[in-house]
């Protein structure tokens, strides 16, 4: 699996946004009470493609949330937000940054404020950021960055959950020597964890730093992280195959690695098979064959997914190809599976 497919994967599956108990309101919902909270979104030296405001009401009942993107970017972005009226509402936004490969700024919480109904309560965004910037390099000129996600996770204490905001890269062809710039934009003061998703050209995996939680810098200041990964490529084969059960191709190996911590994830290429190679770096790993199959009897359109626990510790040096790391299941399935119900 390439980088590339990874990061949008990643993505799809590891999505970080708003949580929250509170019901929110679709387009499709039915205010019966409405009020608006309106006005701009704005991030002091930056211009902004597209935002997302959210409001919570403070007994953590009601929220809302509006986006609305431009099509060339601009200094500030007009919002207006229907809510149930008659509430006190905390308010906060994220804005994505033009031309800094998706960079996201958290804008600091507002209010609380009341919207009477059928009122209209102003309320602008704004913030200067503090940022957090560095360089992501492989130390290498043959080694590329194919793609990268750095986020920082946010503690909003008004919001039940936490916000994340992030920056990132797909389908890059930088020279792992040259490296690769990235910037993250906080509210000043919040607290935040910061993680960093780095995809490698030429291996299966990613890899994954985790930086304990931290208070970002006064407004304008700038932290610099910088996130270096060394690349020693090596391989592991074998063969994965579970017995007596129709295998989806979607079926693959997982992989961990740590100091620093890495993931590796690689398609078993034919099921029937299960002949695979997984292309990682040097360390010590573990790894897993994890397959989708069409669940036994009538109802052959239900998907399972049979996770095996991990191998051994497999230890691997530059260059090394380790193979015969074979896992051969046979779950035993037996009779059918029937679902019945009203």
């Amino acid at each position: 699996m390439t980088g590339t497919r990874n990061l949008k994967t990643w993505l799809v599956v590891c999505s970080l946004m708003l949580v929250a108990v509170a019901p929110a309101a679709a387009d499709e919902d039915v205010i019966l009470n409405p009020g608006t909270v309106s006005g701009s979104v704005s991030v002091t030296g930056y211009q902004i493609t597209s935002i997302t405001v959210y409001a919570i009401d403070t007994v953590q009942v009601y929220s809302a949330t509006t986006t609305v993107s431009v099509p060339a970017p601009a200094d500030h972005i007009d919002y207006v937000l229907t809510v149930e009226g008659d509430r006190d509402y905390y308010v906060t936004a994220k804005a994505v940054v033009s031309a800094t490969d998706g960079t996201q700024a958290l804008l600091p919480v507002s209010g609380p404020v009341t919207v009477p109904i059928g009122d209209n309560v102003p309320l602008d965004l704004s913030v200067n950021p503090a940022i957090i910037s560095g360089t992501i390099s492989t130390g290498s000129s043959s080694d590329t960055i194919q793609g990268y996600n750095i986020y920082a996770s946010v503690t909003v204490p008004e919001f039940p959950g936490y916000f994340s905001v992030q920056t990132l890269a797909s389908g890059l062809s930088v020279p792992g020597d040259i490296g690769r710039n990235y910037m993250l934009l906080l509210a000043p003061g919040v607290t935040y964890s910061l993680g960093a998703f780095i995809y490698i050209d030429g291996i299966d995996n990613w890899y994954y730093f985790y930086d304990n939680i931290a208070t970002a810098p006064a407004a304008g200041v700038t932290v610099d992280r910088d996130y270096l990964v060394d690349v020693a490529a090596a391989r592991i084969s074998g063969t994965a195959v579970l017995q007596g059960i129709d295998v989806l191709p979607s079926s693959y190996m997982h992989g961990f690695a740590s100091s620093p911590t890495r993931y590796a994830t690689a398609r078993i290429p034919d099921t029937s098979t299960g002949l695979y190679t997984f292309n990682v770096d040097a360390g010590t790993w573990r790894i897993q064959p994890i397959f989708y199959f069409h669940l036994p009897g009538a109802l052959s359109s239900l998907i399972g997914c049979l996770q095996h626990p991990y191998s051994s510790y497999i230890h691997l040096g530059a260059g090394d190809h380790v193979t015969g790391v074979d896992f051969i299941v046979n779950p035993g399935f037996t009779g059918c599976v029937a679902i019945t119900g009203l």
